[in-house]
């Protein structure tokens, strides 16, 4: 695992164990979360701009929903990254790696 040098963990997220966000009653798969952002896939990314506002929620693999907002600091490639304007709790972010973690880490 390489070493970050951010201000904020981001939790990067197998295909297979990636949380969904809703926004306008479309789902979206979310490929990282950090408390102060969230960057999701997306098919169509013509239907955004950067500094775009959105309202919406984020569905985890346990069924926790955080309700979230933001704008859209940048794409890159097929995916969005939004600034939030309320942090995800760092104890959701450390939940999530922690699962992570002990589901994909090699036992010795």
């Amino acid at each position: 695992m390489t070493e970050q040098r951010r201000e904020f963990y981001r939790v990067e997220f197998p295909e297979q164990e990636r949380p969904m966000l809703f926004l306008d009653e479309i789902s979206y798969e979310v490929l990282d979360i950090c408390e102060a952002g969230i960057r999701f896939e997306v098919d169509d990314i013509s239907s955004f701009i950067a500094n775009d506002r959105l309202n919406a929620q984020i569905r985890f693999r346990d069924g926790a929903v955080v309700d979230t907002s933001g704008d859209i600091l940048y794409q890159r490639d097929n995916s969005l990254v939004v600034i939030l304007d309320k942090p995800i709790s760092l104890r959701r972010v450390r939940a999530e790696h922690l699962y992570l973690i002990n589901k994909y880490s090699t036992k010795v």
